[in-house]
């Protein structure tokens, strides 16, 4: 008994004291030094960097040559393919199956 007072005394003081903290003040030139030690370091947003123009065509060449790529291997594979996706499908139905189950998490026993 004399444990659990302790502990009430000990939380209501941990509590009490919480309420004499202040508020803390922001420093106002804080923004105006991290202003500065970006412009000293020239570290340029991304908004303002160049972009190479060479590289979206480059992306765009290459998305599209995996894109025959696997349109060639889907034609390629014939008839077959249809039974294998049925195959996958099922096994993929089979694997991520929704059960519920239940569990009596007040069980006492």
């Amino acid at each position: 008994m004399k444990k659990k007072e302790k502990i009430l005394v000990e939380v209501e003081r941990t509590l009490g004291s919480l309420d004499n903290i202040s508020d803390l003040k922001p420093n106002p030139f804080l923004f105006t030094r991290i202003k500065a030690q970006i412009e000293k370091d020239n570290i340029t947003p991304i908004e303002n960097r160049e972009r190479i123009p060479v590289i979206n065509p480059i992306i765009l060449t290459i998305i599209l040559i995996l894109n025959i790529i696997t349109v060639v291997f889907l034609f390629q594979s014939g008839g077959s393919s249809h039974n294998n996706q049925s195959t996958l499908v099922n096994s993929l139905k089979y694997d991520y199956q929704f059960t519920q189950t239940k569990y009596d998490i007040f069980k006492t026993e």
